[in-house]
């Protein structure tokens, strides 16, 4: 289920940039005896063929974790033929870097290495001794960011992981009144998906329906395994993405500040619970700061965090030029923002 927003990722920049492929040669139909998370849908490489005069301009290889690079070594005849070669690897956390003992075999082949959690960037390029660029996660925006949104029928949405003490309080507020609708998830851990696309649809249609959308920090229950680094989760990008009024506590990371720079992008709480309910009432007594909140985070959302954003950024930090498709889309998306802006004011 977590890797939908991977594959999100791959599908758009191949939709908005006519030279990349994606094989999926890597992985075998079934490994460790279950299912793979990406439902027959193998380890992603994205080749740029352009300009190549010696295989591909650039490989660029997905990984959710460390685990699946391995997968990439499949196809190490094209990562050294290729002209320039990047690996992105959405989870890394620092306390791993000294742990991962193949983790130079692994990136070794690449020249560049970009990553989603922003305090490993530092780190992970002093023990590479390579470059290493902060990537954060991005969100389709022509899936999520549909307006005008239908109505809230949703009272709390809270996918993923969850902080006990805040959803004890909202098990609590809708104990106390059986017409409130708290949508939770009710299975631990990950699952298969049997289709990515459509697991992505429904969730957007899950946030746009809901008046208030829970976010945290990423891996906000195991800090055992993140070694305490704090860093964003994709609730903040997919909440953002689909204009909801988003309520959590707080992350302390600088990039936050960075990323999303407008007013109230998240209401902040404490994480005893104690709050929750509370601001919601406030909020509930103010429709038009809710009503300011949501456009406020579309608009945002659509000028900066969509996958076309962020391949962007690659081709740029690459020195690749960037076809006519990326800019397209990204105009497109920025003239949504502006008519969302504007339906604000009238």
């Amino acid at each position: 289920m977590s890797r939908g927003l991977t594959f999100e990722f791959e599908d758009v920049i191949a939709e908005c940039d006519d030279r990349v492929r994606i094989d999926s040669r890597a992985i075998p139909t079934e490994k460790l005896g279950r299912k793979v998370w990406r439902a027959g849908r193998a380890a992603a490489l994205l080749a740029n063929r352009s300009k190549a005069s010696r295989g591909d301009e650039l490989v660029f290889a997905t990984a959710q974790v460390m685990g699946d690079l391995a997968d990439h070594l499949a196809f190490q005849s094209e990562i050294r033929s290729a002209a320039k070669s990047a690996a992105f690897i959405e989870e890394l956390w620092i306390r791993d870097i000294p742990l991962r003992l193949d983790l130079r075999r692994l990136l070794e082949l690449f020249d560049h290495v970009f990553v989603s959690c922003a305090a490993t960037v530092g780190p992970l390029a002093e023990h590479l001794g390579k470059p290493v660029t902060y990537l954060p996660p991005s969100v389709d925006h022509d899936r999520f960011a549909a307006t005008p949104w239908p109505p809230t029928s949703i009272d709390v949405y809270a996918m993923g992981r969850r902080q006990p003490a805040l959803h004890e309080a909202l098990v609590r507020w809708t104990e106390a009144d059986r017409s409130r609708f708290y949508l939770f998830d009710t299975f631990v851990g990950n699952v298969p998906i049997a289709d990515h696309k459509q697991h992505r649809e429904k969730l957007a249609d899950l946030i746009r329906r809901s008046r208030y959308f829970l976010v945290n920090g990423a891996k906000v229950d195991r800090s055992e395994e993140t070694g305490a680094q704090s860093e964003l989760g994709y609730r903040f990008f997919e909440g953002a993405a689909a204009g909801a009024v988003m309520i959590g506590t707080a992350v302390d990371a600088p990039v936050f500040g960075e990323l999303f720079t407008w007013a109230e992008p998240a209401i902040v709480v404490d994480p005893s619970g104690d709050d929750i309910v509370h601001r919601m009432s406030e909020l509930d007594e103010q429709p038009e700061r809710r009503a300011s909140i949501r456009h406020r985070n579309a608009s945002g959302s659509l000028r900066a965090h969509d996958p076309a954003h962020r391949w962007r950024t690659v081709l740029k930090t690459l020195g690749l030029e960037e076809p006519r498709g990326v800019a397209a889309r990204i105009d497109r998306l920025a003239k949504r923002a502006e008519a969302i802006d504007l339906s604000a004011t009238e």
